[in-house]
């Protein structure tokens, strides 16, 4: 399906302020027919108190924040902070990749700085340095 302007559909009963889903809706392939059919008394309202309004028997009404009116009575909600489209959830797959490289860099980075600290803490803790200089005598205890 391939979102379209909201232009108005040939045959298709306009009502105030509302636009029918056949028109923003664009469907190809060998079930076009069968999907358009389910659009029939489709209809997309910029407000609840519009779609509320709109809703007859017979008639689906949406919001733009999801809810959905089926007749004159029934109202089922949607809930927009929870709908998440496909580009949204690209992005956020793409950020997370580029937060777990940076996070793989740092690893990298704290390891070889943990390296470096134990090959100090190595040097300094060497029997080589606790040796009397050369031209005097350890003392035993």
């Amino acid at each position: 399906m391939h979102c379209l302007g909201s232009g108005q559909a040939e045959g298709v009963p306009s009502l105030a302020g509302l636009v029918p889903l056949q028109t923003v809706i664009k469907v190809d392939g060998p079930w076009a027919e069968a999907v358009r059919a389910t659009f029939g008394n489709a209809w997309i309202a910029p407000s609840f108190a519009e779609a509320s309004a709109a809703a007859a028997p017979g008639r689906i009404v949406v919001t733009l924040a999801g809810d959905v009116f089926r007749g004159a009575g029934m109202v089922s909600g949607g809930d927009r902070a929870e709908s998440r489209g496909i580009l949204a959830v690209k992005r956020e797959i793409r950020d997370l990749g580029e937060r777990v490289e940076s996070g793989r860099q740092e690893v990298v980075r704290l390891s070889s700085l943990v390296s470096d600290l134990v090959e100090q803490v190595q040097r300094v803790s060497s029997p080589s340095l606790h040796r009397a200089p050369s031209g005097t005598t350890a003392r035993r205890r």
